[in-house]
């Protein structure tokens, strides 16, 4: 185990980053390219900068031409934080809900197509061809607008719906759990359900779909965790967690384990062999905050509000490094494509970018980044590789990315 709370980057990359994170622009570029620079209400209030849409995808070959691209506005005058956003699969819009609207924006032209009640919805995700937004609320009814905004139709989704879902981006389909243990899987662009099926006899806590889509994983509140083909309606795994609460449930990279998180310890099950693959002793909580692998599946990533942020070798079960300074509360990560690079932030601390490629056993290495305001409450990057995105608390998202 290493604890490496700062880095050291290696002299190169180091020297890129920090000409990107810490370079003070000129009068005559500071509009366009940076962030501003004072109290985070001025980053929120003053007029954006002029768009600059991004041109190439962010590596860290050239993090030193990051710039602020630009800022998104939420059209309320009663500001609040977004709770849920979507990228579209092609990565040029984003949808996103906030305490009274769901939106959405051109991330081509930083233009808002459209904002609209947010009708209580708790979820947002864009359809596979971006012409369809879809929304689902408390009570697990399903909203479907067309791609201005318009309302098109209302299912009803899963009734006793508790909150576990799992969206399949590409294929549109997503799976919603309800207090029965049932699992209902909606074909939305066919307004169809495709499958209803029993998954357990405890309600269902949380929902995750394999990279093939052709499992899902269900944690119920009995302490079980089953696997299910649900296409052919047939259990392949029931893993007991001998009465602790499972908070989450991810799929690895291969689609070969899946992982659980409790309070105390993660799970890492491999589905060939039926059985626990290895567990990882985790500080209190230590994967309520952050608890991912890489796009890759190469790494697992857990952080929680009073624990450090841990960096896992997912093939052997060890850890790669500790960052001791990532803990705290409303703490996010996202990654590059390539899973080369992380960024993360935690709420009123700094935000760092960090370079998981080059990681030496001794140091993960990576660099400050100056945002302009450290009220961020979620972090994400485009899966093309374009763009990252911080949401502030007040639901200002800044953009940031390589602009020629």
């Amino acid at each position: 185990m290493r604890n490496s709370s700062i880095l050291m980057l290696g002299l190169g990359l180091l020297a890129m980053l920090l000409a990107a994170c810490t370079t003070v622009p000129t009068a005559e570029s500071t509009a366009a390219q940076s962030a501003p620079e004072a109290e985070p209400t001025i980053a929120s209030t003053a007029e954006p900068p002029p768009y600059r849409e991004p041109a190439s995808p962010i590596t860290a070959e050239n993090a030193n031409r990051l710039q602020y691209l630009g800022r998104l506005d939420t059209p309320n005058s009663l500001k609040s934080s977004i709770f849920s956003h979507s990228f579209s699969p092609d990565s040029t819009r984003l949808a996103a809900l906030d305490n009274d609207l769901l939106m959405a924006w051109d991330l081509t032209d930083g233009r808002l197509i459209f904002s609209t009640d947010r009708a209580g919805a708790v979820r947002v995700f864009y359809s596979p061809d971006k012409t369809e937004i879809y929304t689902v609320n408390n009570n697990g009814d399903i909203f479907i607008y067309g791609e201005n905004g318009t309302l098109q139709n209302t299912l009803e989704g899963s009734v006793g719906f508790t909150g576990a879902y799992a969206y399949m981006a590409d294929q549109g389909l997503l799976a919603l759990a309800n207090e029965s243990g049932t699992i209902k899987v909606w074909d939305l662009a066919e307004r169809a359900a495709l499958a209803t099926f029993n998954a357990t006899d405890a309600p269902l806590a949380a929902l995750a779909i394999s990279d093939d889509t052709q499992l899902l994983a269900a944690a119920g509140l009995n302490g079980h965790l089953v696997v299910w083909d649900w296409q052919e309606r047939e259990q392949i795994a029931d893993f007991d967690h001998e009465g602790n609460t499972i908070n989450s449930v991810i799929f690895a990279g291969d689609s070969d384990r899946v992982a659980t998180a409790t309070a105390s310890y993660i799970a890492v099950w491999s589905l060939e062999a039926e059985s626990l693959d290895y567990a990882l002793q985790l500080e209190e909580a230590g994967a309520s905050g952050i608890f991912t692998y890489t796009p890759d599946g190469k790494l697992l990533i857990t952080a929680g509000r009073n624990a450090p942020l841990n960096i896992w070798d997912a093939a052997n079960n060890t850890m790669i490094g500790q960052l001791a300074d990532v803990s705290g509360n409303r703490m996010t990560a996202a990654f590059s494509p390539d899973s080369s690079l992380m960024v993360t932030a935690v709420l009123d601390q700094q935000i760092n970018l960090w370079n998981l490629a080059d990681t030496d056993g001794e140091t993960i290495q990576g660099a400050p980044l100056n945002i302009g305001t450290t009220r961020i409450t979620d972090v994400a990057w485009t899966d093309d590789g374009f763009i990252m995105a911080f949401f502030g608390t007040d639901g200002t998202i800044y953009l940031w990315g390589i602009a020629e």
